[in-house]
């Protein structure tokens, strides 16, 4: 990874990164890059949808259905 990327405020490539992560089973780190995209752009559903999916694989149902319901 380039430095420009690791440390990027993109919300596009941190949607992408936090879904890389979610492939990966690294639930802690795409929950990460989800809430930073939805700081960046709340009014992208990206964020939301990425969260949805971290917090449901993480079993964590009542937060998902939340997420879901914001994207």
């Amino acid at each position: 990874y380039t430095e420009s990327l690791v440390s990027s405020q993109d919300p596009c490539v941190l949607s992408n990164r936090s879904a890389a992560y979610l492939s990966l089973n690294c639930f802690d780190l795409a929950l990460q890059d989800s809430n930073i995209v939805i700081r960046l752009r709340p009014d992208w559903f990206k964020g939301y949808q990425r969260q949805g999916e971290c917090y449901e694989k993480q079993g964590n149902y009542s937060l998902a259905i939340s997420s879901f319901q914001k994207a």
